[in-house]
């Protein structure tokens, strides 16, 4: 009997520690809002380049990490949507 109960903990441990491993390799989203807009309606062609590098280089040191930005207008949208 004790066999049976230190096998089977075995296994589960097994099938807990795959499953683990398998949770922390697989790709992950990061959804991000950003606000880099004038408040005063001039226009910034460049307003968002730091973000893409940032981006960027977060991607590079982190592979399995993907982030997809929600820039102004869809986040503006996001928030006075209940309003």
């Amino acid at each position: 009997m004790k066999k049976v109960v230190i096998i089977s903990g075995l296994i589960v441990s097994l099938i807990l520690a795959s499953s683990l491993f398998m949770w922390l390799k697989a790709p992950k989203t990061l959804t991000l809002g950003f606000y880099s807009d004038s408040s005063w309606g001039v226009r910034n062609d460049k307003g968002y380049s730091f973000i893409d590098h940032a981006i960027k280089e977060f991607e590079k040191q982190n592979p399995n990490v993907k982030i997809k930005p929600e820039l102004s207008n869809q986040v503006r949208k996001k928030l006075f949507a209940h309003s």
